[in-house]
């Protein structure tokens, strides 16, 4: 490999690694600022908003949101839109119907909390 060719590879690939996270910051969404959240914390995943009690929780739905996706893919050969993921036990699934309605979300799922899920 020529002295070229390298030099371009040390420049080329970290530009497009660092232009990768800002074409999807584009399309990021934000917690909405509301006066009755799904839950106490709120992750704006990949693929959609998580709601949960705790941050560990937060980021096992959006990791559960992401693994969604990729599944939903592979499957109907589609992107799955944005969507709302709660974990909590108070929180009614018609409830999240309408919180994501509001929000412009494709659609919402409620599963009770890990710590509801032991008890």
């Amino acid at each position: 490999m020529g002295y070229g060719r390298a030099v371009s590879r040390c420049l080329v690939v970290p530009m497009l690694a660092a232009a990768l996270p800002a074409a999807f910051a584009a399309d990021a969404r934000t917690c909405p600022d509301v006066s009755e959240p799904p839950a106490a914390v709120c992750l704006a995943a990949t693929h959609g908003l998580t709601y949960a009690d705790s941050q560990d929780d937060a980021r096992v739905a959006a990791s559960a949101l992401d693994t969604a996706a990729v599944q939903f893919r592979q499957v109907f050969g589609r992107d799955l839109p944005p969507g709302l993921l709660v974990l909590s036990s108070t929180f009614s699934g018609e409830d999240a119907r309408q919180f994501a309605r509001d929000q412009g979300l494709a659609f919402s799922q409620s599963w009770p909390s890990p710590a509801d899920k032991r008890a």
